[in-house]
């Protein structure tokens, strides 16, 4: 047959026509061989044994052909399907139950045993190499069987402790104030404790969908009133910290301010060190050095770590210069939005004798609102802000009152000064101005 092919092969290589006597001979007589040793082949192979409990068991075979095309893997895996010896039913409840009562014998096992069982097992049914690996791995995955290293453990298996689901729904920066959502698992009681292990002695959880504090590290515990499930372990949330820092003038001087939120030590340096090293204790703001470009400041308690940078500028190490004895003018926006920032800030203007230039009062209720506006060149004492809310008031009694200011005007220097350091703020020297 081989030599037939060959022989065509050159006949096909020197492109000799089909009706060519030579190649329809060969042709001929290649389809005659193939019939005889496809019939010789069905003639020997005419049974297929295989192996069942302690003896070879047999099963009549008969090779198919159609058009000359025979697939014997397929027969013969057909073959012994019928016999009940080889399956392709491997991720169905029927499989899981055989392997659980011929290989998977014990309530816990190796798994290289039970693989071990199934290759030595003359009664086990023939599958493919991997559908063991995939049948555990699917019941792990669903956890009807669980894998702890080598080992694979079948139900039943004992009921699960309680536990806790924590998820951090908001937190504020500024306050340190985390709002947590506490989902119970196998329980009905969440107790905590703040710095120390929740136990079931500990506070009772009112509203675990709305769990507010700013606490460092708060532990919950749940509890299984039904007695059902055994009380779990612990589980403790850390908050975070976060350290904020602003630069502000204050007796002729730039300084920093540093503050950690939660409250917890800070370290800080000015020379662009590791302040967990070699940084200094901060007790409270400090003077900016000259030429420093940067300050950092690290915090750490209870095992929380917080970092902090700030870059400073030219203008952050040299304070603006201000004449105390002669008149001021910030020129700075200040703004409140609330009728008690407002009044605040009146109060402010009283104390150190200020006055607002380019005021803007307004008064906004849920239907109507109202407003004064003044120039620039203006200047307004509290007293007179107070006297025209009251006439806006007079004609819009409801509302929340607003006020906008331009610029500062002091009669000194000196006051300008003063509330710099009272509010801890900065000042840029094209803000200010002294005729």
């Amino acid at each position: 047959l081989k030599a037939i092919d060959f022989i065509l092969g050159e006949m096909e290589a020197e492109r000799v026509p089909e009706n060519d006597p030579q190649r329809a001979a060969a042709l001929d007589m290649r389809d005659k061989i193939t019939l005889r040793l496809l019939s010789a082949t069905r003639e020997t192979f005419t049974t297929l044994t295989y192996p069942h409990g302690d003896q070879l068991r047999h099963a009549d075979f008969q090779m198919q052909f159609t058009d000359n095309h025979y697939n014997g893997e397929k027969q013969i895996c057909e073959t012994l399907k019928a016999k009940q010896k080889f399956t392709q039913d491997v991720k169905s409840e029927t499989f899981r139950k055989k392997c659980e009562q011929r290989l998977f014998t014990q309530k816990a096992m190796p798994w290289s045993e039970v693989k071990k069982r199934a290759a030595t097992n003359p009664h086990w049914q023939w599958h493919h190499m991997d559908a063991l690996d995939a049948l555990k791995n699917d019941l792990v995955r669903q956890d009807q069987w669980r894998e702890q290293g080598n080992y694979v453990e079948k139900p039943p298996f004992p009921k699960p402790h309680t536990d806790v689901r924590i998820q951090e729904v908001t937190r504020d920066d500024r306050t340190g104030t985390a709002v947590l959502k506490l989902t119970p698992v196998h329980g009905e009681t969440l107790h905590y404790e703040v710095g120390a292990v929740a136990t079931p002695a500990s506070a009772t959880v009112t509203d675990p969908r709305h769990f507010e504090t700013r606490d460092l590290t708060v532990s919950f515990l749940c509890v299984d009133a039904k007695g059902e499930h055994e009380t779990g372990e612990p589980v403790e949330w850390h908050n975070r910290i976060t350290i904020q820092s602003r630069v502000f003038q204050s007796d002729g001087e730039k300084r920093v301010e540093l503050q950690a939120i939660p409250e917890a030590p800070i370290r800080y340096t000015t020379d662009g060190s590791n302040p967990n090293v070699g940084g200094m204790t901060y007790e409270g703001p400090f003077a900016v050095p000259e030429n420093a470009y940067i300050v950092l400041a690290g915090a750490e308690t209870h095992g929380l770590v917080a970092e902090h940078r700030l870059d400073l500028d030219a203008a952050d190490s040299a304070p603006v210069k201000i004449d105390p004895e002669r008149p001021a003018v910030w020129k700075h926006k200040h703004k409140s939005e609330t009728t008690q920032e407002t009044y605040t800030l009146l109060g402010q203007l009283k104390r150190f004798q200020a006055s607002i230039l380019g005021s803007k009062v307004s008064i906004v209720s849920e239907s109507h609102w109202l407003e004064f506006n003044s120039d620039d060149q203006l200047a307004l004492d509290a007293a007179a802000l107070e006297s025209t809310i009251e006439s806006l008031r007079s004609v819009l009694k409801d509302g929340q009152i607003a006020l906008e200011a331009f610029a500062l005007s002091f009669p000194a220097g000196q006051q300008l000064l003063d509330w710099v350091k009272d509010v801890r703020t900065d000042l840029h020297t094209e803000e200010v101005e002294q005729p």
